[in-house]
């Protein structure tokens, strides 16, 4: 009986795994495939899915199908009880499937009941054929020749980060490119679900977000002290107590697991704080649009903010969210330290804490 977990975004569904499983998934093993990833300059999704998945408590196996011979793609697929395969260009993950002959190994798999776990490009892999539309660019797989055919495990086409609208309006791209297929919309919170003839849409679990009142006060203003050492909060040379900001907290049963504080000044929004407590669940997004939404509400023109030089992820994370990296304020840590001396001389995986990086979000 086929047995198949279809995200667009994995890491934002992946707590919905084991309610489909139906158990434990602690000590399962699987054969993590990131093959699709490799021709894409910032491919952050990939740690980002080990991650979720390690954090499931499986055990990931990483199988790198390019360069992997034949012999030890079958005994890792073999081996492992269940099969993820990543997001990137779907027409490289297809035409590097076909060399090898996997995509006929994982076929016979999910046939035999083998459950299949996919984000992006691996969920569009189980399509009948892969569509050529606005977003990945088939000029990669050169080795097929035009010719699209996927896996057929599924009868309907999906179109997935629906809301995005990642290659232009995606309802203008439906419309251009999947008006006469059968499709199913799924968001990164949401995922397609198909247990032998079952199939269904799976919504991850809102962020519960709430404005500071006086009832949280006491507790953010712990986390803030317990992560930043606030106050104060050194933004451009000033000292802010953040006692005082306004901002969000995010809730899990009555529990913060996410704050963020800002600051309006001069039709602009600045975000000075901004703290997810667990991983991977979309906390820091929500909080981030609720400051947003604040800011428009206020007719501002920007929202910005800063970090050091040192906070790689959160780099990351902000370019991501559409912010852009508009400045570096080169050894603004010295004058920082002036105003808080408590600043270590190193960050994150001991890099030297010398700048600020700052990033804006044009309203």
């Amino acid at each position: 009986m086929k047995k198949l977990f279809l995200a667009s975004y994995f890491t934002e569904v992946a707590n919905l795994l084991p309610k489909f499983v139906g158990g434990d998934l602690a000590g399962k093993r699987v054969v993590f495939i990131p093959t699709a990833a490799l021709p894409e300059k910032d491919a952050f999704y990939v740690d980002t899915d080990r991650a979720s998945l390690q954090k499931l408590g499986l055990a990931v196996e990483e199988l790198e199908i390019s360069t992997a011979s034949p012999e030890t793609i079958k005994t890792i697929i073999s081996n492992t009880d269940y099969i993820f395969v990543g997001g990137g260009n779907t027409f490289f993950l297809l035409q590097e499937l076909k060399r090898k002959g996997v995509d006929k190994l994982i076929i016979e798999h999910i046939e035999k009941g083998k459950l299949y776990v996919s984000t992006s490009a691996g969920s569009a892999l189980v399509q009948k054929d892969i569509v050529v539309d606005d977003g990945d660019n088939p000029a990669l797989a050169p080795d097929l020749n035009g010719d699209f055919t996927a896996l057929s495990i599924i009868d309907f086409y999906l179109y997935m980060h629906y809301g995005h609208n990642y290659w232009g309006n995606d309802d203008e791209c439906i419309d251009k490119y999947y008006s006469k297929l059968e499709l199913k919309r799924i968001s990164d919170k949401q995922a397609v679900t198909i247990d032998g003839e079952k199939v269904k849409i799976v919504t991850a679990p809102c962020v519960n977000i709430q404005a500071i009142c006086a009832e949280y006060r006491e507790a953010v203003n712990k986390i803030l002290a317990e992560e930043w050492n606030c106050p104060p909060c050194i933004s451009r040379g000033r000292a802010i107590d953040t006692t005082l900001l306004p901002g969000f907290v995010s809730l899990s049963e009555n529990k913060i697991n996410g704050v963020i504080t800002y600051s309006i000044e001069n039709s602009e929004c600045e975000i000075v704080t901004l703290n997810s407590l667990e991983d991977n669940k979309g906390i820091g997004t929500a909080l981030i649009d609720s400051v947003v939404a604040i800011a428009k509400e206020n007719n501002c023109r920007r929202v910005w903010l800063v970090t050091s030089n040192d906070m790689t992820g959160a780099i990351r994370f902000y370019q991501r969210k559409s912010f852009d990296w508009v400045a570096v304020h080169f050894n603004a840590m010295e004058v920082s330290r002036k105003l808080k001396p408590s600043i270590p001389l190193l960050g994150v995986d001991n890099i030297p804490l010398k700048h600020d990086l700052e990033f804006e979000f044009l309203l």
